[in-house]
């Protein structure tokens, strides 16, 4: 029981005590809240990233500096500015508000947008959205998201950047084994293969080349094509050079000394090399030796033109010359002359076949020690007489022919048994 005094409603007290304390919280926490208010607010607008509170219209209702600063508006303009205004595709917008509208309270939205920029393009920024919880007396209000955008321009350059170079490695990675397959097929090549530049210097040969000039293709770099060539052949080469100038494409052989003075003819081919602009840079050259080919021509040439015991012309030969005079049809005159040998036929009986071949052999060769230049002898064929045979003058018609062939005919006379024992 209640003495005395004592309060009709305790219970009343109680809970009164109790409001006063939650209203002092309160009121220290609203106050701690204005005090941090400023510092929260500078925090925003000093932030780098797009700070924004949309309402359930999808208009803005907050937004700090930057947004301003992009879309080139005044602060106050930004109120209620519709989605339209600062996002810069339309797809984009309708894909945001229904992302937006089936986003709960507590989840977070992460997207890619693009955001207008005035006077310029638009720039692509990270979307994080967040919507805001109801209190017990918003449960029939409109719903608010915050917004923060962050600009990703650089981190799209730089991705930009490193598939780049992840393209460049792979593209370098290609050339270098391009290059290795490029050298190793230039360094198996038999034939020679160098660069000159405008002034005739090697700047690169092959191992081919090295060995056609006599020396290593890296020691063959920075020296002179000219101090490779055979002496009798640099007036030639000079004749070339102003060709090679001049950007031509030339055939050509010359003879170059090899190590040890040994001489090699050397077909070249000159192809000009040009930089992308079309300017003459230098000469490609490939080389090829063919020395052991031009004297096995020559050897057969010889073999088919040539008679087998002495060496003079054959028939073949004859008529190859004479063809080649009357084509001409040059005031160049032509004596013709037949040189037979008397009394062959006996010798050639007498002692055989054998002896009367050395006769043969030994005439030719005098005949050839006396012969002068221009004067073609030939031996058709022994059924056709006992000597030689036919000799040609060119140059020499009348009196001149005469004494010419009278001299031949000196020559092929035999001497009398007595003076050949002396």
């Amino acid at each position: 029981m209640n003495g005395p005094g004592a309060d009709p409603h305790p219970g009343e007290g109680d809970q009164s005590r109790r409001l006063q304390r939650r209203a002092l919280r309160l009121e220290y926490e609203l106050a701690q809240a204005v005090r941090t208010l400023p510092h929260l607010r500078q925090m925003v607008e000093f932030s780098g990233d797009l700070l924004l509170l949309l309402n359930g219209e999808g208009l803005l209702l907050e937004a700090n500096g930057c947004l301003a600063s992009l879309l080139d508006l005044q602060a106050v303009e930004l109120h209620r500015l519709p989605l339209e205004r600062w996002l810069a595709l339309p797809s984009q917008m309708s894909v945001l508000r229904q992302r937006l509208e089936a986003l709960s309270a507590g989840e977070a939205l992460r997207m890619e947008v693009e955001v207008s920029q005035a006077g310029g393009e638009p720039v692509p920024m990270e979307l994080e959205a967040r919507c805001l919880k109801r209190s017990a007396a918003e449960e029939v209000g409109e719903a608010r998201w915050t917004l923060s955008l962050r600009d990703i321009s650089e981190r799209r350059r730089l991705e930009s950047s490193e598939a780049m170079l992840q393209v460049q490695r792979e593209l370098i990675l290609e050339l270098r084994g391009s290059e290795r397959r490029y050298r190793e097929l230039v360094d198996q090549l038999t034939d020679g293969l160098a660069l000159l530049d405008l002034g005739q210097r090697i700047q690169f040969a092959n191992p081919a080349m090295g060995a056609l000039l006599g020396c290593a293709g890296q020691a063959a770099s920075g020296c002179c094509l000219s101090d490779f060539i055979a002496p009798e052949d640099l007036a030639t080469w000079e004749q070339q050079v102003g060709a090679l100038l001049a950007g031509r494409h030339r055939h050509c052989q010359f003879g170059f000394l090899a190590a040890g003075g040994r001489r090699r003819l050397l077909e070249l081919e000159f192809i000009p090399r040009r930089n992308g602009e079309g300017q003459h840079e230098g000469t490609m050259l490939l080389a090829r030796d063919v020395s052991e080919l031009t004297a096995a021509r020559l050897e057969l040439e010889r073999l088919a033109f040539s008679d087998a015991l002495t060496g003079l012309g054959n028939e073949e030969s004859s008529r190859r010359f004479l063809a080649d005079h009357l084509s001409r049809r040059s005031d160049i005159p032509l004596a013709l002359m037949w040189l037979d040998l008397d009394g062959f036929r006996r010798v050639n009986h007498t002692n055989g076949r054998l002896v009367g071949d050395r006769v043969l052999c030994a005439v030719a060769d005098h005949l050839r020690g006396w012969r002068a230049p221009g004067d073609w002898l030939a031996q058709p064929g022994r059924r056709l007489g006992d000597g030689p045979g036919p000799a040609a003058f060119p140059g020499l018609r009348g009196a001149a022919a005469q004494c010419r062939g009278a001299w031949y005919r000196v020559l092929c006379r035999p001497q009398p048994p007595s003076r050949a024992r002396r």
